[in-house]
């Protein structure tokens, strides 16, 4: 019994350890921060054209907005990386939404750096709640296009 405790608490540690070292170390690290800021700039630009339709969340200059979520990608890898290396199983029990309060802050932060402006805190929240969705349906897009492509023949 004791025996097995300790196995998966070095497996635990493990796995703690390799994400903390293997999330900026592995070969495709470049790659993934390009399709990173990519679905950031994409999951973005859809979100303000979808609440610009029905009711402006965010007003301000569109090449500006374009400078916020490449930004925005750059920090959100950081901060995932933090969070996953101190706090791994609580992010996974919490299936991601122990990131939200971080998006938030971030989103509301960034502003203050650019021609960018939210209607109101409540407009952050509707805003980063419905960029985590689109941006979760685009992974999902470019996952299944990677799956396809990368089956053999």
């Amino acid at each position: 019994m004791e025996k097995q405790q300790n196995r998966q608490k070095l497996n635990e540690a493990k796995l703690k350890f390799a994400v903390a070292i293997g999330y900026f170390s592995h070969t495709n690290f470049f790659l993934n921060v390009l399709i990173a800021a990519f679905v950031s700039v994409l999951a973005g630009v859809f979100s303000v054209g979808i609440s610009n339709t029905f009711y402006p969340l965010i007003i301000g200059n569109y090449v500006h907005m374009i400078y916020l979520f490449l930004v925005y990608s750059f920090f959100e890898l950081l901060i995932k990386y933090f969070l996953y290396s101190f706090s791994f199983q609580q992010v996974l029990k919490s299936k991601g939404f122990m990131l939200l309060p971080n998006e938030i802050l971030l989103f509301y932060g960034l502003q203050f750096l650019f021609d960018v402006e939210f209607t109101g805190f409540l407009s952050v929240i509707g805003f980063v709640m419905m960029f985590r969705i689109i941006s979760g349906g685009v992974n999902y897009i470019l996952n299944s296009i990677k799956k396809y492509f990368s089956k053999e023949v």
